[in-house]
């Protein structure tokens, strides 16, 4: 019997949220809930999917979707390295023991 599973790939849930919160104006409650459904749906096959679910703890939690995505998949025994405070702050918050540091300004 054929799986008729839609696969997602990290990259098309950032596209999603980018393209719901801004064009279709979704509330981040309301991503949270489509996401969620997508997450517990058998229709769908997400890859990375732990990772997926810490990102949308952390968005949960008030850190920016985009950011979550990034550090929540960043491999956790290299360092990661932003231009943002916030995220530096939200993420040492959500991690205390992750490795990350605000990025020397050129």
């Amino acid at each position: 019997m054929q799986s008729n599973r839609v696969v997602i790939i990290p990259t098309v849930l950032l596209e999603t949220e980018w393209v719901l919160r801004s064009i279709a104006k979704y509330s981040r409650i309301r991503v949270l809930e489509l996401f969620r459904s997508m997450m517990a749906s058998h229709d769908f096959m997400i890859i990375d999917r732990e990772d997926i679910e810490r990102a949308l703890a952390a968005f949960e939690a008030g850190m920016d979707f985009a950011d979550a995505m990034h550090f929540c998949l960043s491999d956790e025994a290299t360092t990661f390295v932003t231009f943002d405070r916030d995220l530096v702050r939200r993420a040492k918050k959500l991690r205390p023991d992750a490795s990350v540091e605000l990025a020397d300004t050129l």
